[in-house]
């Protein structure tokens, strides 16, 4: 996928007058609001999940497309420990179109601006920690599709 506002938009920053930040305005274009962010919200819908909260507004946010894994995660463990195993497929198979559609995507890019623009390491860090999780899950649940014996699409499919 690749979301793309073309147009330019000049948006507000607020000031931090008391930390010698001032307000000022900032030209922005690129990367909002496109095909992928609809579906991803898309994909929360088909899996059940109503984001709430701040994040909800932004549902290719990368805390709520990290958490949403998460969910689906706990939905397959679920499945596997009540022997529900053709629900814990689907699960699984669900799991590698998100990562892979959604996450895998664009994390490299992002985390890479991250890596090659954050003032503290730890930051680093965790944009080098994250990149690596995402391409960890591609794997894990690319070769977990290919053990499972339904050849059956994955809801939310790309």
């Amino acid at each position: 996928y690749q979301s793309v506002y073309t147009d330019r938009q000049t948006i507000e920053l607020c000031g931090m007058p008391h930390s010698g930040v001032q307000p000022r305005s900032k030209m922005v274009e690129g990367l909002l609001w496109g095909e992928s962010t609809v579906a991803a919200a898309q994909c929360y819908r088909e899996a059940g999940v109503e984001p709430i909260g701040d994040l909800a507004r932004v549902p290719d946010h990368l805390a709520l497309e990290l958490q949403f894994m998460q969910h689906l995660c706990s939905r397959e463990a679920a499945a596997w420990h009540a022997g529900r195993w053709q629900e814990a497929g689907a699960w699984v198979r669900r799991q590698h179109t998100f990562v892979t559609a959604h996450l895998a995507s664009w994390i490299e890019v992002f985390s890479g601006r991250v890596m090659a623009n954050a003032g503290h390491p730890w930051y680093r860090a965790i944009a080098a920690a994250t990149a690596e999780f995402v391409a960890d899950e591609v794997s894990e649940t690319a070769a977990a599709c290919a053990e499972l014996a339904e050849p059956e699409r994955a809801p939310c499919s790309a």
